[in-house]
């Protein structure tokens, strides 16, 4: 009986020890449970996924504006600029330049500048870049154009092409250079002197710049009346890179007009192209027509026929009166003529005259004074005597007008008496 008891005592608490050991793992189970940390990987599996379909949503979107909506009607396109560089022109000729722009241009421009080959009668400045915008050819064209005009075209050439699209950005083209084929024209630098008898000359060089092959004609400008210039040959026809020649020479136009005095004139070499031309000058060449003049005094001179002295038959005793008239000679632009000296009018007796150089000096240039000694003898017939007094030189010929008078002897009756 106390072993039963012992026995079913011993399985009693087994057994509530087994319920009990049952109930305390059922709640660690719990707390392991609320505990653990809950998985990751199907969290990072869906962000990768929504940022997949982001990219691949924004390629499609990307690829649609490349492509353009609706089969090829783009609102934007990456812009492409063309051109067909243009590398060598003739002066005083048009030259048109031409771009292709695509992708939404907003506007296309040109942007030159010009370099004179001509420096000798071209005044230095500063080198100056000009801006202008080219035109489209045509609606909702890709061609755009724009023309220098001829009158532009006087020297080496340097551009660049510039298109701006709708959102601001930029595509230009490398600076260009067009090698403008021209000329220049130069002299020796040598005045010409002309007088009625002579002739005078100096040479013409045109000179050929980058490859210049055309016809130019000369000319001479601000040449005066009774003056006259003529080349030899007048034309000239240049090689690429060569030189031509020309005799400029200058002469009067005749003996009866003579313009004398000095003239500052400009030789011309005109080229005609086929879209316009252009003229190239030296510098002043001076035309020289040496000239004189001059000027008497007194205008008017008077004597009495007692200051000369009284009339005799023997010429021994005869006495002789000096008038003297005071002539002041200029020579212009190198005067290098003989110069004649002459005097017309005086009493066909007793009188006679001789031109002395004063001071014994001739000035080439300025002024030169002569005296004019009319000589009076006594016993000289009475009068008043116009005296044409003239000088000839190098073509031309001056004169002036003097007025002689000769008195009677006032209170001395035998002057008249004896007069002859």
């Amino acid at each position: 009986m106390s072993a039963f008891i012992i026995n079913h005592l011993a399985e009693s608490e087994v057994s509530m020890t087994s319920e009990s050991t049952d109930e305390t793992a059922i709640e660690e189970f719990k707390e392991e449970k609320e505990t653990e940390p809950a998985p990751r990987g199907k969290g990072i599996y869906i962000v990768v996924a929504l940022v997949m379909v982001a990219i691949v949503v924004f390629g499609i979107v990307f690829t649609l504006i490349i492509s353009g909506w609706a089969g090829g009607m783009s609102w934007w396109a990456p812009m492409q600029l063309g051109h067909e560089p243009i590398a060598e022109a003739f002066v005083g000729e048009k030259i048109e330049l031409k771009a292709i722009v695509s992708g939404n241009p907003r506007n296309v421009t040109i942007n030159y500048l010009i370099d004179e080959n001509n420096v000798t009668v071209t005044p230095y400045s500063p080198l100056t870049w000009f801006s202008t915008f080219m035109l489209s050819v045509g609606e909702g064209s890709d061609q755009y154009s724009y023309t220098i005009p001829a009158n532009e075209v006087t020297g080496d050439i340097y551009y660049y092409i510039v298109a701006t699209d709708t959102y601001g950005n930029t595509k230009a083209t490398q600076i260009r250079k067009i090698a403008v084929a021209d000329f220049y024209i130069e002299d020796e630098g040598k005045d010409l002197v002309v007088y009625t008898d002579k002739t005078d000359s100096t040479k013409i060089r045109i000179v050929s710049i980058n490859h210049f092959n055309r016809e130019v004609s000369l000319t001479i400008s601000d040449l005066p009346g009774g003056l006259i210039a003529e080349f030899n040959p007048s034309k000239i026809t240049l090689s690429e890179g060569g030189t031509g020649e020309s005799t400029l020479t200058a002469r009067m136009a005749s003996a009866e007009y003579i313009p004398g005095g000095r003239y500052d004139v400009i030789v011309e070499a005109k080229y005609s192209g086929a879209s316009g031309g252009v003229v190239r000058e030296t510098d002043e060449i001076t035309v020289k027509a040496p000239d004189f003049d001059f000027a008497i005094s007194p205008r008017s001179q008077e004597i009495r026929r007692s200051e000369i002295g009284s009339e005799t038959y023997y010429t021994e005793y005869r006495r002789e009166k000096i008038v003297t008239f005071d002539i002041e000679l200029t020579l212009r632009n190198e005067f290098q003529g003989d110069l004649i000296f002459n005097v017309e009018g005086l009493p066909s007796e007793r009188a006679y005259h001789r031109f002395v150089l004063r001071d014994d000096k001739f000035l080439a240039a300025g002024t030169t004074h002569v005296d004019l000694e009319v000589v009076l003898e006594s016993g000289v017939e009475r009068g008043t005597y116009t005296l044409v007094v003239t000088i000839e030189g190098g073509g031309f010929e001056r004169d002036e007008l003097v007025t002689l008078t000769i008195l009677s002897s006032t209170g001395y009756l035998y002057d008249d008496y004896y007069r002859r």
